[in-house]
C-alpha cells in the first residue's frame, strides 16, 4: 500500500528569483522565465508518496561525488545511484579569472561565470520518481578575444540555459532504469533559432551483480557534447562497491569514476568523461562535513555561437585549473565552497570537437583565480 502525504515546498529563494529576472535577457523573459523555470518556483504544495527510491546504496555519495559535472549530466549517474530523489535544491556558483596584459597583443580579458541551477522533485514514490531540473548559466568577458588565421571575436557575453527532466522506475529488487532529457539554449544570441537549441535526451539501467555490485548501462544522445558530438552514444560501466573498505569504483566507457576514504579524516577522488574530462581531488576533513581540500580539474565548455556558417562547428572554451579550497555548512540546509585556483591553457578555439589538433584559437595567459559556491537543500530526502 502507498502511504501518501502532503509536503510543503517553499519557493525558491527570493535572490534567486531577483537574480534570474535582472541578469536575463528580454528574449528569455518573454520565452523561457513564465513557461519554464518559474514553474517550480511558483510551486506551493504538492501531494508527493511518502517514502523513496532506494537503487543501490546511499554508501555510493562518494562515487558520485566523483563524477565530473559532465558525467553526471551526461549520462544520468545520478539516477543510477538514487541521489535527488525526495531532495530539492538551488546550486549557485560564480567564478572569477582577473585580466592580464600578456598573451596576445590585445591582452586577456577577465572571466566570469555565474551558474544557477535547480533541481525539484515533482512525484516520488516506492516504484517511480519524477524530477525537473533547470540550469541558468553566464559567462562575461571583459574584451573580445580575437582568434588565430580566422578573426573571429570571441563574443563578450556567452549563455548556457537548460530546462528538462528526469523519470525512474524501479523494476524490481536493485533493478532500476530511468530516462532523462533537456532543451535549451548555449550561445552568444540564445533561442535566437533552432540552430542555438541544445537537446540531450538519454537512457540508463542497473542490473545487481553479486550481493553488492552491479552493471550499469547507458544511451545517450547530445548536440552538444565536447566529443563524439550529434550521435547516440552507449555507456557501460561495472560498480564495485566496497571491494575494500572505503573504497567504491565505477569502471566503465566512455567513464570512470573511483573514491576511497581509509578513514575519518582523509579522502579522495579520480573521475573522467571521455579522453579530456577529468577531475581530481584530495581532502582533508575538519569537523563533520567541513573539509578543507586539494583539487585538478581539466574541463571545456562549448557553445552554438549564431549566425556561424559552419553549422557543426562550435565554440569552446578548455582549461586546467589546480584549487585549495574549503567547504562547511553554514545553516542545516546551506553549504558554501570557497576556493582558489591557478588556471593554465586557457584557450578559445571554434572546431566540430574538442579533441581536434591543429586548430584555430586564441590562448588566454595563465593567472589565479577565485570561486564560491552556495548549495541551499530542503524537502524531505
Amino acid at each position: 500500500m502507498n502511504v501518501h502525504s502532503v509536503i510543503s515546498l517553499p519557493e525558491a529563494p527570493p535572490f534567486v528569483q531577483t537574480w534570474f529576472i535582472e541578469h536575463s535577457p528580454s528574449i528569455l523573459k518573454d520565452r523561457f522565465v513564465k513557461g519554464i523555470w518559474l514553474l517550480p518556483i511558483k510551486m506551493k504544495q504538492r501531494t508527493i508518496p511518502a517514502g523513496s527510491i532506494i537503487i543501490l546504496s546511499g554508501l555510493f555519495a562518494a562515487v558520485l561525488t566523483a563524477a565530473s559535472a559532465s558525467l553526471a549530466q551526461e549520462f544520468d549517474i545520478s539516477s543510477l545511484f538514487g541521489f535527488g530523489a525526495g531532495k530539492d535544491s538551488v546550486d549557485y556558483r560564480f567564478h572569477y579569472a582577473p585580466p592580464s596584459g600578456s598573451g596576445n597583443s590585445n591582452g586577456t580579458p577577465s572571466v566570469l561565470d555565474n551558474v544557477l541551477r535547480g533541481n525539484f522533485t515533482v512525484v516520488n514514490n516506492k516504484s517511480d520518481s519524477w524530477s525537473v531540473n533547470q540550469k541558468l548559466g553566464r559567462t562575461d568577458l571583459s574584451a573580445s578575444p580575437v582568434i588565430e588565421r580566422t578573426g573571429l571575436a570571441v563574443p563578450e557575453t556567452l549563455w548556457d540555459i537548460e530546462a528538462g527532466g528526469i523519470y525512474r522506475h524501479r523494476f524490481g529488487e536493485r533493478r532500476e532504469g530511468g530516462i532523462n532529457f533537456s532543451i535549451g539554449s548555449a550561445s552568444d544570441k540564445p533561442f535566437d533559432g533552432m540552430r542555438e537549441t541544445t537537446l540531450k535526451l538519454g537512457g540508463t539501467y542497473s542490473v545487481p551483480s553479486g550481493q553488492k555490485n552491479a552493471w550499469l548501462f547507458s544511451l545517450n544522445y547530445s548536440n552538444n557534447r565536447y566529443f563524439a558530438n550529434n550521435i547516440p552514444f552507449p555507456g557501460v560501466a561495472y560498480l564495485f562497491k566496497s571491494p575494500a573498505p572505503g573504497l567504491n569504483a565505477l569502471v566503465g566507457f566512455p567513464f570512470f569514476a573511483i573514491s576511497y576514504k581509509p578513514g575519518e579524516k582523509w579522502s579522495g577522488r579520480l573521475a573522467m568523461f571521455g579522453p579530456s574530462n577529468v577531475s581530481a581531488e584530495v581532502a582533508y576533513h575538519l569537523h563533520g562535513p567541513s573539509k578543507i581540500y586539494s583539487g585538478f580539474d581539466w574541463s571545456q565548455q562549448s557553445w552554438l555561437r549564431a549566425h556561424r556558417e559552419d553549422l557543426p562547428k562550435r565554440l569552446f572554451y578548455d582549461e586546467k585549473k589546480w584549487s585549495l579550497g574549503f567547504q562547511t555548512p553554514v545553516l542545516k540546509q546551506v553549504l558554501i565552497d570557497l576556493s582558489g585556483g591557478y588556471e593554465y591553457s586557457r584557450r578559445f578555439f571554434e572546431a566540430e570537437s574538442a579533441l581536434k589538433e591543429d586548430l584555430a584559437k586564441v590562448r588566454l595567459a595563465p593567472v589565479w583565480s577565485a570561486q564560491g559556491r552556495v548549495i541551499v537543500t530542503w524537502g524531505s530526502k
